[in-house]
C-alpha cells in the first residue's frame, strides 16, 4: 500500500506544474518548430502583458526567430468593462494586475521591443499601435474583458498572417456563461476572413490556433 501511495505522490509531484508561466512557456517551446518549419517570419505582438514575463520567455526561446517585440497595455491593471463585459468575464476589481512601464522595460533588458501603454479599445491607442505594428507571427492576447480581446483581433488583423499563431491565455477563465470566444472568433472570420483553427490547450486557462486567410 505504501508503494502504490508512493509512486501516486511521485506522479503528482513530477507532473505538477513548477512555475505560474509554465503554460505560456509550453506553447512558446510548443510553436518555436512551427516558426521553423513553415518560415514564418514576422514580430511578436502581446496584448495585456502585464509585468512582461511572457515577452522575456519569448524572447529567449524563440530568439531569431522573431523580427521584434510589441506589447500593449495600459499599465494601470484591469480598465473598466464595457458593454455585456462583466456578464461575461466576472472577475477582479480595476486596477487588477498592474504592473508600470518602467518595471517592464527593465524586465525585458535589451530585448528588441516597442511597448505602447494605454487602453486599445480607445480610438487613440489604437491608431498609436497601428502606427507601429508590422506583419505578426506569434500573437498573444491575454486580456480579462471580452471587449478587450475582440479590440485585440481587430487591430491585429491586418497583421496576421497564413501560419501565424494566436495563443489566448485566458480563453477558459470565466465561462460560467459559455464560450465567450467563439462568437469573437466567428465575427473575425466574417469581417476579416480569418479562420483560426485549434492548434492546442494549455491547461487550465489557454487555448492556441493558427491562422488560415481565406
Amino acid at each position: 500500500m505504501n508503494e502504490l501511495k508512493n509512486s501516486i505522490n511521485q506522479t503528482i509531484e513530477d507532473l505538477s506544474e513548477k512555475h505560474r508561466m509554465h503554460r505560456k512557456i509550453r506553447f512558446l517551446l510548443d510553436v518555436r518548430g512551427l516558426l521553423v518549419t513553415n518560415k514564418i517570419k514576422g514580430a511578436y505582438a502581446e496584448f495585456g502583458i502585464f509585468r512582461g514575463e511572457m515577452m522575456y520567455a519569448a524572447s529567449k526561446i524563440l530568439g531569431n526567430n522573431i523580427e521584434h517585440y510589441y506589447g500593449f497595455d495600459t499599465f494601470e491593471g484591469l480598465p473598466k468593462p464595457k458593454g455585456n463585459d462583466e456578464k461575461k468575464f466576472v472577475f477582479e476589481k480595476l486596477g487588477f494586475m498592474k504592473s508600470t512601464y518602467d518595471e517592464v522595460k527593465a524586465l525585458l533588458g535589451d530585448v528588441s521591443s516597442t511597448l505602447i501603454k494605454g487602453d486599445f479599445r480607445k480610438e487613440e491607442t489604437k491608431k498609436e499601435i497601428i502606427s507601429v505594428l508590422k506583419p505578426i507571427s506569434i500573437l498573444s492576447v491575454d486580456c480579462n474583458w471580452p471587449s478587450s480581446v475582440e479590440a485585440a483581433l481587430n487591430i491585429s488583423a491586418k497583421y496576421l498572417q497564413d501560419g501565424s499563431i494566436v495563443y489566448f491565455d485566458d480563453y477558459f477563465t470565466g465561462t460560467s456563461d459559455g464560450d465567450y470566444m467563439l462568437p469573437i472568433l466567428e465575427k473575425l472570420k466574417v469581417e476579416h476572413g480569418i479562420k483560426c483553427v485549434y492548434f492546442q490547450t494549455y491547461p487550465p486557462f489557454a487555448r492556441a490556433f493558427i491562422v488560415f486567410r481565406n
